[in-house]
């Protein structure tokens, strides 16, 4: 499947699907950048020596060689070099007809912050869109497409669990969550309080969720929530059902059995009549 969504984006990039917009590299220790309402163009930044900083919701990462950091159109941009160990940065802003659902797709959008193990391939191909911008050797639309894809593809097309990482404070945040959610099935849980407990904005903390498990925060929640009901049906059969729900955070029994059903294909009861 990711072969061949790469292969789709390989020939739009032959139709200027990718709209070059500006590209370039910055080692300049003073290099900050805030951005509250984000840009119209997508900006993609690899670091390739020191460190320095992007802010992820209200949490501020330091990123070092190797990271490489992302932003939607208009999406809050905030990122720094470090002082003492300032970084270089190379970095594209491009535009692309529905890009966020094509990043999507193949799993790019939602870490935000990754690390490439080998960053040669992208340099090389970075060098020569550079090149060709210097000496005016992009003729068209469809060129400036192709040089564009190319160092995309050149960070992503072969990212493995063994050549791509979240930052660890993003790991972090998650497991907080994770926890947070067991320990809380029983009460009212929503995808602000989950945010703010990762430290994270709403959609952030979905991006993750969905890059990392699959699946939503709040659906999570509901197979977290009917697998304690399974359980509570089964081994605690003095329990009303309304208390069981009310144990696994659907106080009203009505609701409760809806969503059951709707999991289950089985009522709270018929579950419960199913085990001797």
């Amino acid at each position: 499947m990711l072969e061949m969504q790469w292969y789709d984006a390989r020939k739009a990039s032959n139709t200027g699907f990718f709209g070059l917009r500006n590209a370039g590299v910055c080692d300049d220790k003073s290099h900050q950048v805030y951005r509250p309402n984000g840009t119209a163009t997508y900006n993609l930044h690899l670091v390739c020596a020191g460190t320095g900083f992007v802010r992820q919701g209200d949490h501020e990462l330091e990123l070092g060689s190797g990271d490489l950091f992302f932003f939607e159109a208009g999406q809050a941009e905030s990122y720094r070099s470090s002082f003492d160990q300032p970084w270089t940065v190379r970095w594209i802003h491009f535009v692309a007809p529905y890009a966020t659902t094509w990043f999507e797709s193949i799993g790019l959008l939602p870490h935000g912050v990754l690390h490439l193990c080998d960053t040669a391939p992208f340099i090389a191909k970075h060098q020569e869109l550079l090149d060709q911008l210097r000496s005016s050797s992009i003729n068209n639309d469809s060129d400036a497409s192709q040089l564009v894809f190319a160092c995309l593809e050149s960070a992503f097309s072969h990212a493995s669990a063994s050549s791509v990482r979240l930052k660890p404070e993003l790991g972090e945040a998650l497991e907080r969550v994770q926890n947070f959610i067991v320990s809380h099935l029983g009460q009212e849980l929503d995808l602000r309080t989950l945010a703010a407990v990762a430290l994270l904005s709403e959609s952030r903390l979905s991006h993750l969720y969905k890059a990392s498990f699959g699946e939503s925060p709040m659906l999570v929640v509901r197979k977290r929530r009917i697998s304690l009901a399974k359980t509570l049906l089964s081994n605690s059969k003095h329990l009303s059902i309304a208390e069981v729900g009310r144990r696994c955070g659907y106080p009203d029994d009505s609701h409760f059995c809806r969503v059951f059903r709707a999991t289950c294909g089985q009522s709270p009861v018929e579950f419960r009549q199913s085990w001797p």
